[in-house]
């Protein structure tokens, strides 16, 4: 498993046009509260990918604002977040909330 940090080229390579959403489309539309996250996930040309996104407001305060990961390989939850917040420890440590699951989502 490993986090995508240059995700708009990784997903032109690699031909992922369904999982262009990043901007808002995966977060929670049912909630938001900060830090309560949604786990995508769908396996594309043979390849799991995951996304997990929330409601972030730590650098912009005005609605619509989020964090959106995406994580190319298998695992749960726990094992994405952690991916994540090895991958941008900067990122993770602006949040005063904790990142939690809302719920599973597969695409």
């Amino acid at each position: 498993m490993r986090p995508i940090s240059s995700a708009g080229a990784d997903i032109h390579k690699n031909n992922l046009k369904n999982l262009c959403r990043l901007d808002t489309g995966f977060a929670p539309q049912d909630t938001g509260a900060e830090g309560e996250a949604w786990f995508h996930s769908e396996r594309v040309n043979g390849i799991r990918h995951q996304v997990i996104s929330f409601w972030d407001r730590s650098v912009d305060p005005r609605p619509g604002s989020h964090s959106t990961f995406l994580i190319i390989g298998d695992g749960c939850f726990n094992d994405a977040i952690a991916q994540c917040r090895g991958a941008f420890p900067e990122v993770f440590a602006r949040f005063k909330f904790e990142v939690t699951l809302r719920r599973n989502m597969f695409l």
